[in-house]
């Protein structure tokens, strides 16, 4: 795999980890009239997300590449190293 296709990679799973966070903190928070709804839409889309994440990230692992490996490889400073 390309160096640059890695980081795509990287970059797409990130992007992909940090929406399943904020469908469950909605998941989590959810209130209201329509509340048994939503929060059944949101945990199917955030259990739906976090299915994503396996496959981008052990796709370069087996290939002997690495993805992100903590949290500090996701945040946005990252990319100012």
């Amino acid at each position: 795999m390309h160096p640059r296709h890695l980081r795509r990679r990287n970059d797409l799973l990130t992007d992909v980890f940090g929406l399943y966070l904020k469908t469950k903190n909605f998941h989590w928070h959810m209130s209201g009239a329509n509340f048994r709804d939503y929060h059944v839409v949101l945990d199917d889309h955030g259990d739906e997300l976090f299915a994503i994440t396996d496959p981008l990230a052990e796709r370069p692992e087996a290939r002997r590449l690495y993805t992100a490996l903590d949290q500090r490889h996701l945040s946005p400073a990252a990319d100012q190293r």
